[in-house]
């Protein structure tokens, strides 16, 4: 009896480190860069360019055809300030023609936008065990949308948006698969609706005028494109 409890108090303890092996066979990681493309309307695609985008994450084995995933990310975008001045002076004008003639022309700065995103979510390859094997993205998370401040001769706010859900969709392929690595691409659209607000001041002499380019809104879709090229690592070898 004490030898057959003395079996089993062996083959429990072993358990908890043959789980831990056999999971870690299954866990990849995998680091990524590419460009971020602005697609939502308001004014994300009109006055930043595409930016740099780069991540990370981990990859979980589900079976051949299902992994499992976490992402994280972060993205650069532009402020293209010459077509921005230009559609404020239009603006002012439109609104106050009085000022057409009266406004020259002024320095800006700043204004660049950053997004930083983390989510959860799955790949599902319909043709496993290929060497060039197409997959379909699926994830949800949380997205941090902020802004710096824009100067316009004096120092107006910056915006730093709060953490809020956001979805992602994309495929992509997973190709040249080496000992202990493979190389993948993928095209990821994300989804959000964001926060956003400016406020300006365009100072002339002899004109003190405020003027709220944006709408002042409160809410606006956020949207992007990430063209995505990495490579996964398989953490089980050596």
């Amino acid at each position: 009896m004490f030898k057959k409890w003395f079996v089993t108090l062996l083959l429990l303890a072993g358990f908890p480190f043959t789980l831990s092996a056999q999971l870690s066979e299954k866990i990849d990681l995998q680091i990524n860069t590419g460009t971020a493309l602005p697609l939502s309307a308001t004014h994300f695609e009109e006055y930043w360019n595409p930016g740099i985008h780069f991540g990370g994450g981990l990859e979980y084995t589900l079976n051949d055809v299902i992994t499992l995933k976490w992402d994280a990310a972060f993205n650069t975008f532009v402020f293209m300030h010459d077509e921005w001045k230009k559609d404020l002076k239009a603006t002012a004008i439109e609104e106050i023609p009085e000022l057409e003639g009266e406004i020259g022309d002024f320095i800006v700065n700043g204004g660049n936008r950053y997004i930083l995103e983390t989510s959860i979510g799955a790949k599902i390859f319909p043709m496993p065990n290929e060497t060039i094997n197409p997959y379909l993205s699926l994830g949800a998370g949380l997205i941090n949308m902020s802004t710096d401040e824009i100067l316009i001769g004096f120092s107006g706010p910056d915006f730093t948006g709060e953490t809020i859900p956001y979805f992602t969709a994309g495929v992509g392929m997973t190709f040249l698969n080496g000992e202990g690595f493979s190389l993948f691409g993928q095209v990821a659209y994300k989804y959000a609706m964001t926060k956003d607000e400016y406020k300006f001041e365009l100072l002339e002499p002899g004109v003190d005028y405020s003027l709220d380019l944006s709408g002042n809104y409160e809410e606006q879709e956020t949207s992007m494109v990430a063209v995505e090229f990495g490579i996964v690592f398989d953490l089980a070898k050596k």
